[in-house]
């Protein structure tokens, strides 16, 4: 099994230890789009034996422009190479317990695109540990918003919508599926009230998104949520963060 992981980044210092050692246990090779990252982002990835920085064309949030010239390019790097092709945010981990023999049986049943299940993953603080987040912070919430089918072979011809939400839209005819829900997508998201607020600053300010109270950012902020309902998200976490279990290993 040859397999293929790609993502745009930018300052993921804290998480993306985690990331690699999560996607070294399977992948083979793991295609990066550093967007300009001014921590120690681009040093770690530079450091992984396995990672392969790419160009870009152009710098800054443009969901248009990841959607339609970057991730399309594992054409040309997967195509005729790799078995299968993961495409994961950094904080994003695609699991399965036993994620190459799944993939391997998939293969064998002539499978060509897989949903993956999605969670939120809740802790009252950022991980700490040196082995994997899974293994740390186990506890989650059903996401929808997260679940999607990003896992797929590289024969297929296939475009994301932007933030890879819904399903991809595909020219081939006759694709094999799987929606089981077998693969899992734990989503990394409320690690303490203090580092959600600064992430989601964060991506407001870097995607411009429309403030709450003129040019303000405010924790309420109103998001798309796990339940995709429209509100703050600290609110929603905080009147949910008592139903969360432990989605690792869990199948509910």
């Amino acid at each position: 099994m040859l397999i293929d992981v790609y993502s745009v980044m930018y300052n993921e210092e804290l998480l993306l230890p985690y990331w690699l050692r999560h996607y070294e246990t399977f992948a083979n090779r793991i295609y990066v789009w550093d967007d300009g990252s001014t921590d120690g982002t681009l040093e770690l990835l530079r450091r992984h034996p396995k990672v392969t920085i790419l160009p870009m064309r152009m710098h800054g949030p443009d969901n248009e422009y990841w959607v339609t010239e970057l991730f399309p390019q594992y054409e040309k790097y997967s195509r005729g190479e790799a078995d299968w092709v993961m495409v994961a945010d950094a904080d994003e981990f695609i699991y399965h317990p036993n994620m190459v023999e799944f993939l391997g049986r998939k293969k064998q049943e002539g499978v060509q695109l897989i949903w993956c299940r999605g969670f939120a993953m809740v802790s009252e603080r950022p991980p700490s540990g040196s082995g994997q987040i899974y293994e740390e912070i186990r506890r989650g919430l059903r996401d929808k918003l997260e679940s999607k089918w990003t896992v797929f072979d590289p024969e297929l011809t296939l475009r994301f919508k932007k933030g890879r939400h819904g399903g991809p839209r595909y020219v081939d005819d006759g694709i094999t599926t799987d929606g089981t829900g077998e693969l899992k997508l734990l989503h990394y998201r409320y690690l303490g009230a203090e580092y959600f607020e600064k992430r989601d600053i964060m991506t407001v300010e870097r995607f411009e998104m429309v403030y709450h109270e003129g040019n303000k950012y405010t924790s309420e902020y109103l998001r798309t949520l796990p339940d995709k309902s429209r509100g703050s998200g600290l609110e929603w976490f905080a009147r949910h963060l008592g139903e969360a279990w432990d989605v690792v290993d869990d199948d509910r």
